[in-house]
């Protein structure tokens, strides 16, 4: 059997994926040709452990599997979810493919939230955040429970399913716990946006948006707390902020450098922040960027996934965007602080966030060593600093529009892993 770099990988993170033989491929693969709509659904459902098999690395990429998981187009028949979306991003409904109906299940913090003001908004979400068990950050449970998120999210078994809300959903909070595909590991903090000077219109006119910004890791990388065993794993900084509105839903942000890592250093504000960091992606061919994914081949075909998985989901959804790693902000134009229309919205083509002098002069919250993890340098931000620097780019110029201001001392929480929520715009 040939193994294939995503093979490779799984055999690496072995110890969370139940390996399978040659034969017991070709086993399941047999099975599921049989499979027709009036077949045993413990046999031939998605969730069945033949579909398992089928779908795992070690059976990723036979040959005679071709035949009966070839990319569906949009209206064929099937009967079963894994006819349609091995390749395509379709699901099986009513025996034909098709994209997934959008439905929205967020969920309500309290009775008449929605109608409350940002400032009311932001003092109910840091309640339940407050409220919440605190995340015991020497706690290697947390860690594992992430890489297995990890593991899954890059099995070819439908991932894109999986990511489907993260896409769609408009909620500040899920109504159930639950583990991060990605970004797992996190610390939150209230804040405040503050515009002084810009062209555009909506969020990004002149004054200040009360705001919680989450500080997250994509890889469950814990410094000295992860054993040996666990792979080299690149520490991947990211940023979702949640801008809260009166009377109306939340903006959202989400922001990153690039999926490529930054090897041993890990001070969480080495590079700047892009809600557009298409031209650091794992396809990049910037030599800079190529350089750096090229460091770690594990963390470039993890990534490299990552982001077929992200552009499934789009498919999935009918999202025609041509890339999974800019998620626009042109949204945030379209209406004021207070909830108001705009008429003739104004939008950057995206945003760069740069660290501030404040950040950059405090050594304790840019230790690049792996010793300390990265919450509890971040525990060091005194409330009241700014944090970022905004620039918001349009034609390719760039230009600083205001900045974020932390106003808690960020802090980590089940709450704020598993049930606060940060949508990636459309």
């Amino acid at each position: 059997m040939k193994l294939y770099p995503l093979a490779s990988i799984a055999i690496v993170l072995g110890v969370f994926i139940t390996g399978c033989s040659f034969e017991e491929c070709i086993d399941a693969i047999t099975t599921l040709e049989s499979c027709e709509a009036t077949s045993d659904p413990t046999i031939c459902d998605l969730q069945s452990e033949v579909v398992k098999t089928a779908f795992s690395f070690q059976c990723a990429m036979e040959k005679e599997k071709s035949d009966i998981f070839s990319t569906q187009s949009e209206g064929a028949a099937c009967s079963w979810d894994w006819q349609c979306n091995y390749d395509s991003g379709f699901l099986c409904l009513s025996g034909t493919c098709s994209h997934l109906p959008i439905g929205d299940r967020c969920d309500l913090p309290s009775v008449g939230y929605n109608s409350l003001s940002g400032f009311e908004k932001q003092a109910t979400l840091m309640a339940l955040h407050v409220d919440s068990e605190p995340t015991a950050i020497d706690d290697f449970s947390g860690a594992l429970f992430a890489l297995h998120r990890v593991v899954d999210f890059v099995l070819p078994k439908f991932g894109a399913e999986k990511i489907t809300d993260s896409m769609t959903q408009t909620c500040d909070v899920l109504p159930e716990p639950s583990i991060k595909q990605v970004h797992a590991l996190g610390t939150l903090a209230s804040a405040d946006w503050v515009i002084e000077n810009s062209q555009y219109s909506g969020l990004f006119e002149e004054g200040s948006i009360p705001a919680l910004i989450r500080f997250s890791i994509a890889n469950p990388v814990l410094g000295v707390s992860l054993p040996s065993f666990i792979p080299n794993l690149e520490f991947i900084p990211g940023i979702s902020i949640k801008l809260l509105v009166d009377g109306r839903e939340s903006g959202n942000i989400v922001a990153m450098d690039s999926l490529a890592g930054q090897g041993p250093d890990r001070n969480f504000f080495l590079k700047p922040f892009y809600n557009d960091f298409s031209h650091n992606a794992p396809a990049s061919e910037l030599p800079a960027s190529k350089a750096r994914y090229a460091k770690n081949v594990i963390n470039q075909e993890v990534m490299k996934t990552v982001g077929i998985r992200f552009q499934e989901t789009l498919h999935l959804i009918g999202d025609d965007s041509i890339t999974p790693f800019h998620r626009p902000v042109h949204s945030l134009a379209e209406y004021r602080r207070d909830g108001s229309t705009v008429v003739d919205p104004n939008s950057p083509d995206y945003l760069v966030f740069r660290t501030t002098a404040e950040i950059n002069d405090n050594s304790t919250i840019v230790d690049s060593t792996a010793e300390i993890d990265f919450r509890e340098k971040l525990s060091a931000i005194q409330s009241g600093t700014p944090i970022f620097d905004i620039f918001a780019v349009k034609d390719g110029i760039e230009n600083r529009i205001g900045y974020v201001r932390i106003t808690s001392v960020p802090t980590p929480s089940i709450w704020a892993d598993r049930q606060f929520f940060v949508q990636h715009t459309r």
